[in-house]
């Protein structure tokens, strides 16, 4: 009569689903939940990928935001994308600071880092590329987490209005 669809190996649709739902069960208003996802995004970006839970831990006390999601969504950068991101985030900051910097510059200064990601192979890359590091990631946070923010507070708010329309629908059925 009904039929499962098997589910496909290697998909990563129900991993997704699995987290989303995570998120928007969170504890607490929509807003805060949002504004975790948002502190995380925006220190996935500007702070370097092995400092990033020592600054989003703290500010999302500050800040009053959720926990979990601001960690969770540190890890926008990590060892798998951190290759793609920060070459892509310093060569859009270089010319966001009037220094540009060619492929070629970036390829033998980050090569350093990515073999010994410490916070003394980060501070010899230079001022350029430092300076250019943090435009690029100022620019990647905020074309993130802004979007990130608000599609989290949409989320939120449609999942628990669905979920209040199933309970009274439920509660409807049972009344009659």
């Amino acid at each position: 009569m009904f039929e499962r669809k098997k589910r496909e190996r290697g998909s990563l649709k129900p991993l997704l689903r699995y987290y989303m739902l995570k998120l928007v069960r969170n504890d607490g208003t929509p807003e805060y939940i949002a504004r975790g996802v948002a502190l995380g995004l925006a220190v996935g970006f500007v702070i370097p990928m092995f400092f990033q839970l020592a600054v989003a831990i703290p500010l999302s006390f500050l800040l009053r935001a959720a926990k979990v999601p601001a960690i969770a969504f540190t890890f926008v950068s990590n060892h798998f994308t951190v290759f793609l991101i920060y070459p892509v985030q310093c060569w859009i900051g270089s010319y966001l600071i009037m220094r540009p910097l060619t492929y070629r510059e970036l390829e033998m200064k980050l090569k350093d880092v990515v073999a010994d990601p410490s916070w003394a192979t980060f501070s010899a890359l230079g001022v350029d590329l430092g300076l250019a590091f943090l435009a690029g990631g100022v620019l990647f946070a905020l074309l993130a987490a802004v979007p990130g923010y608000f599609l989290t507070v949409r989320l939120v708010k449609r999942y628990r209005a669905a979920r209040e329309r199933r309970r009274l629908k439920k509660a409807e059925e049972k009344k009659l």
